[in-house]
């Protein structure tokens, strides 16, 4: 397991400070499930030294990704007639399958997909309004 002080060093970090500052040399101080420290990763070591450091030379670390508008259910139905129009896809498709095939086990199913879909892309938070 890791620890849950450590550094990710030697990454591009994009940051969403006031500067939109973007580190090329960068490094991420993290405690836990908090972001300590943003910096280059000359000083990020001079100032923890005692920290454990994962090389993340390559990399990339961006802020999470908002999800404005989603329907986490839906993933279960992704590849559905794509092709059409959307007035023939959403009446002639998507409302039919979901009158017929739509349960809270669906949705849980979905959603618990669509999550795991979310947190894979970089997505810290959604907003959705599906079903219930």
């Amino acid at each position: 397991m890791m620890d849950s002080q450590f550094i990710l060093s030697g990454a591009t970090v994009v940051t969403a400070n006031a500067d939109w500052e973007i580190f090329f040399d960068g490094a991420v101080v993290v405690n836990h499930d908090t972001i300590v420290a943003i910096g280059t990763s000359s000083d990020i070591s001079e100032k923890y030294k005692d920290i454990p450091t994962i090389d993340y030379s390559g990399k990339i670390i961006i802020p999470g990704l908002i999800n404005a508008h989603t329907h986490v259910p839906m993933s279960l139905l992704r590849g559905l007639a794509d092709d059409k129009r959307l007035d023939v896809w959403l009446l002639g498709y998507m409302m039919p399958v979901e009158r017929e095939f739509v349960t809270e086990d669906f949705v849980r199913t979905g959603t618990l997909l669509a999550c795991a879909e979310m947190i894979r892309s970089g997505i810290t938070c959604f907003a959705d309004m599906y079903y219930f």
